[in-house]
């Protein structure tokens, strides 16, 4: 056998460079053959998708208002649904007297869809039914207009984070039949009549914090506890629209002088032990090695601009608007593995620049380190900087990356014996 002819080595090439390109083309729909990478457009039912998808598929939801022909969109198997963008990815449930989407499966997910618009007067009708199942996620959803926002009967071990439940006509979440060992949190619950309710007292195990109750008629309303509503100190329960305590003091047993962002008193008969003197936003700060980061900032002021990029630097920046005649605070939380400093290293926090007012740090918790400052009137930049970020990309992951190169360079140049 001789060299391998030029024409040979660019025809590998070619075949090589076909083939990436026709690995990130997206498959539609109705697509003849099951998959695990579906891409739904306009048009196309999502159940269809679910239907001829192979189990652990992901469905990737475009852009556009999505109307089923039937409801409700039964995931009765484990897929992930995502859609392109939160606010443009919408299922509508056409006043629908059935919830939108029922999961039947254990370890679906759904995520950054908008799922709305039920009948105005039934029973249980909701924007996501968990039905008998255990390892489900609905994540940075806006689900609203329904009766029921998250409906869970007998689920377990589920995860229920980043959502905006809004504008529900009975309940933002509502748990029964043996939910346990649940996680809500980070959810933003908003205008429903009940923020979270739970109907027996076999709901049990669960936590719930993070989360912002805000002007729901009834922020709660339990049969039992539920399960715990704060994750302790320094980490925190809930932000509370209705609580009229005070931060005077800090601390787990908030008997140290000096306030950190944490009401003095719980709220709720001792319901919420640690309630959040503002109220809580959660930043993606990125993701690295399949896992998400972020950034959680509990203020009494408005946030923006928040950045944070490693090639650049070992800080978090954002900006603060703190209104006139208003005394301005933060409370933030950073994961350890996302910024941190060394061995006799210090922390950095500015505003504009200059030295923060009244900083506080606690390193007390191996996963986070937590910040409490004061910001004066106006609009500042907070950056709060370390000594090392975690990295864009992991050691494994940049030689997988030279080991492909790798085999493309030799493929490409090869010579046969």
């Amino acid at each position: 056998m001789g060299k391998i002819t030029e024409y040979e080595t660019a025809s590998l090439t070619t075949i090589i460079f076909f083939a990436l390109v026709m690995s990130a083309l997206p498959n539609v729909a109705n697509a003849t053959a099951n998959t695990l990478q579906i891409t739904v457009a306009p048009g196309y039912f999502i159940q269809e998708a679910i239907n001829r998808a192979q189990v652990g598929a992901t469905i990737h939801i475009q852009k556009g208002i999505y109307i089923e022909e039937n409801y409700p969109i039964i995931a009765n198997k484990t897929v992930t649904l995502i859609g392109e963008n939160v606010d443009a990815s919408i299922i509508d449930g056409n006043r629908t007297e059935h919830s939108i989407f029922l999961v039947k499966s254990d370890g679906v997910k759904i995520k950054s869809l908008t799922i709305r618009n039920t009948v105005e007067i039934g029973f249980e009708v909701a924007a996501v039914h968990l039905a008998n199942v255990k390892n489900v996620e609905v994540t940075d959803c806006k689900l609203g207009e329904c009766i029921v926002g998250v409906l869970l009967k007998n689920a377990s071990n589920s995860i229920i984070a980043r959502n905006k439940i809004t504008n529900n006509r009975v309940e933002g979440i509502l748990m029964r039949d043996n939910c346990a060992s649940n996680l809500i949190f980070g959810n933003i619950i908003s205008n429903n009549i009940n923020g979270v309710r739970t109907t027996d007292f076999t709901c049990t195990g669960n936590k719930i914090y993070h989360n912002n109750f805000v002007n729901n008629t009834y922020q709660t309303m339990l049969m039992g506890i539920g399960g715990m509503w704060d994750n302790g100190y320094p980490s925190g329960g809930n932000y509370w629209s209705c609580y009229e305590g005070v931060d005077y003091y800090s601390g787990p047993y908030k008997n140290v002088t000096g306030s950190d962002g944490v009401g003095d008193a719980p709220y709720g008969d001792g319901l919420d032990r640690y309630p959040f003197m503002g109220l809580i936003q959660f930043f993606n700060a990125g993701r690295w090695d399949e896992n998400d980061y972020h950034v959680i900032v509990a203020s009494n002021a408005i946030i923006s601009d928040f950045d944070f990029n490693p090639n650049v630097g070992c800080f978090v920046k954002f900006n603060v608007t703190v209104p006139n005649e208003k005394t301005g605070f933060c409370r933030v939380m950073i994961p350890c593995q996302l910024l941190w400093i060394g061995s006799g290293e210090q922390w950095t926090v500015t505003a504009n620049g200059e030295a923060v007012n009244s900083l506080t740090i606690d390193d007390s918790e191996l996963d986070n380190t937590y910040f409490y400052f004061i910001c004066t009137q106006g609009i500042q930049t907070i950056k709060i900087s370390g000594t090392h970020a975690i990295p864009e990309l992991s050691i494994v992951s940049i030689l997988v990356t030279m080991a492909l190169l790798l085999t493309v360079v030799i493929l490409t140049k090869r010579v046969c014996a």
